[in-house]
């Protein structure tokens, strides 16, 4: 400063007046004393000229113009262009202010140095400390030290939109001010916020939507190697997280005992982790090497209703599980079900098993409400009857050896001739066969395997058909048991017939021998022989059993006989409590009587066949649901 004001003092030499010149040389002055003065005593800017033009001016209130004879501060210097606005030094009493116009490198502020001193160099230094400059005070934590202020105009006034503010970041002590960096941004001072924030030990913090690291060549470190972004010829854009990176990922997490490898934690609506695969590899594979842990590669928890793991293919399997010597797939729920497969494809299947399955107990829904169009099945017995069951052994080579078909001596049906006569109990397979000596990583992801086409048969419908034709064969053998015990009845019915006619006219003829010798006897005896005849009426009428029972679709079948010397029969159903609810009437000879049971509650019944007004037997019926 004092070099420059000296300076000064010699410019002005030249625009003194001719009357000082005879007190300031251009050699030098010996006379000048602690109250010389060179300017002006009166309210008149002080200016100096080069080739007639106004180069310096100091006005009236000591400012100072450089390249202006309108200073706004202590120093104001101007380059070319137009007159400054007051508005460009509005805050303050700044100490510079520099202005530049139209050229690029017009408004620019060079510091230059020259040394082949490793450091020296240009250094612009900012001073803070509390107290005054006269008596400067310690520091506190989180005071401003300095910062760089960037402002633009937006057509009335500037505003300050963004900041590198450099802090006191800790408390200070004898030798050490901590001090932190931070920059700051925004669209004007009240917008303004830190975005990024180092530490005084270099702690990093980022407040924003992106970082973006971009560097040319070579690898980008951050921490010593804890995140190593890889850029070069070799490992473009590759990252290695707590380590090196590998050449064939993208990112690679070393993890060790203490770290685990991603940790992922989204508590809002959005996707966890979401990867877009495109090619040939795996979208996910995960080795595991331990030989002795019993923890999965993969656990999926979910502690509301959603699936734990769910998998989704459009052409090929979505959950594949192999292994060599433990379970491929485990399944294990507490409250629901351990394994759930679905198919909205009626030609596939919801599960498939390539070898035996065991089950420790079977279900199959059966329920009414899961029903309609419900028929009674007819002719069961003649339709099974046209089955040809066989022997076989299954194929074990070449292709079918994929399918690891039982082996050993089985008993079955053909598909091909079931179709004929039950076709909806058929259906056409295809299944894509995984070829299991392929190594899956060493084929570079894709799973090898064939697709196989036959006919698959559902025996487990075969079990009502079989009901069916084993009551209609029970039917069948105990109608045929009837007509037996009927033909039995009618030949002793016949020979009792037989005796009785010969008893009684041999008793005519013993009453007329009686008549003739004067002791009648017929009248008692032809009473006694008419009571013995109703009583054999009534031993030879039947009651059968009703099938089915209890009764199936609210209908069931009773069987009885009501021989021809009978007037009159009926078969009466009462409750537990012996209370009559149905009454029929029924002809002579032998028959069978359908009972609708759909106004029978549920309970036990009793049905009782009388024959001339008198019981000739009773059978339990039972009714379980209507």
């Amino acid at each position: 400063m004092n070099k420059f004001l000296f300076t000064l003092s010699i410019v002005f030499i030249y625009a003194m007046h001719t009357d000082c010149a005879a007190q300031w040389q251009l050699t030098g002055n010996n006379n000048a004393t602690n109250t010389s003065l060179l300017g002006t005593t009166n309210a008149i800017d002080l200016k100096l000229a080069t080739k007639n033009a106004t180069r310096l001016t100091i006005d009236t209130n000591g400012r100072i113009g450089i390249g202006t004879t309108s200073p706004l501060n202590i120093l104001t210097v101007k380059g070319a262009g137009s007159t400054p606005a007051n508005l460009w030094a509005n805050a303050g009493a700044p100490l510079f202010v520099g202005f530049g116009e139209n050229t690029v490198g017009n408004a620019d502020f060079i510091l230059g140095m020259g040394s082949p001193a490793y450091n020296s160099r240009p250094v612009f230094i900012g001073r803070k400390s509390r107290g005054t400059l006269a008596n400067p005070n310690v520091v506190a934590n989180n005071d401003f030290l300095m910062s760089f202020l960037s402002s633009g105009f937006d057509g009335t006034a500037f505003q300050n939109p963004a900041a590198i503010d450099f802090f006191v970041d800790g408390t200070p002590s004898a030798g050490n001010v901590p001090a932190r960096i931070s920059f700051v941004t925004g669209s004007n001072s009240s917008t303004r916020a830190e975005r990024l924030k180092i530490g005084n030990t270099g702690d990093f913090s980022f407040n924003g939507s992106q970082l973006t690291l971009s560097k040319s060549s070579g690898d980008v470190a951050i921490g010593s190697g804890n995140l190593l972004v890889a850029k070069n010829s070799f490992l473009q854009g590759k990252v290695g997280v707590n380590g090196d990176t590998l050449f064939s990922t993208a990112l690679t997490v070393n993890a060790n005992n203490l770290l685990s490898g991603i940790t992922v934690n989204n508590l809002t609506d959005g996707l966890a982790l979401y990867a877009n695969k495109a090619g040939r590899n795996q979208g996910l594979y995960i080795v595991k090497e331990s030989k002795t842990s019993v923890a999965a590669c993969i656990v999926g928890e979910s502690t509301g209703t959603s699936p734990g793991i769910e998998g989704y293919s459009k052409s090929n399997t979505a959950v594949y599980g192999q292994s060599d010597s433990g379970y491929g797939v485990h399944g294990l729920s507490f409250n629901s079900i351990g394994i759930y497969g679905e198919t909205t494809n009626p030609t596939s299947y919801a599960g498939y098993f390539n070898g035996d399955v065991f089950s420790t107990g079977t279900f199959t829904s059966s329920d009414a409400r899961l029903k309609e169009n419900i028929q009674d099945v007819d002719n069961a017995l003649k339709t099974l009857s046209m089955l040809q069951p066989k022997t076989y052994t299954f194929k074990s080579d070449g292709s079918y050896s994929a399918l690891h078909l039982p082996s050993g001596f089985h008993y079955g049906l053909l598909a091909q001739d079931l179709e004929k006569s039950f076709p909806s109990l058929v259906k056409e397979t295809e299944v894509f066969i995984k070829d299991i000596n392929k190594n899956i990583r060493e084929d570079k992801g894709v799973v090898a395997g064939k697709k196989i086409n036959y006919k698959a048969v559902n025996y487990i419908e075969f079990i009502p058909l079989m009901i069916k034709g084993l009551q209609e064969l029970t039917l069948e053998n105990d109608l045929l048991k009837k007509a037996n015990e009927q033909l039995t009845r009618n030949a002793d019915e016949f020979k009792l017939q037989t005796n009785n006619t010969i008893n009684d006219l041999q008793q005519q003829i013993n009453s007329l021998k009686e008549l003739i010798t004067g002791k009648n006897t017929y009248s008692s005896n032809f009473g006694s022989q008419q009571r013995g005849y109703e009583s054999t009426l009534q031993s030879n009428a039947e009651l059968g059993q009703n099938i089915p029972n209890p009764p199936i679709n609210k209908s069931t079948k009773i069987s009885y006989n009501l021989p021809g010397r009978s007037s009159n029969g009926e078969i009466i159903i009462t409750d537990i409590n012996g209370i009559k609810v149905k009454q029929f009437l029924i002809t002579q000879g032998r028959g069978v009587l359908t009972v609708n049971t759909t106004e029978l509650a549920s309970g036990t019944y009793s049905y009782t066949l009388f024959a001339n007004g008198k019981r000739v037997a009773t059978k339990q019926l039972i009714i379980t649901s209507n």
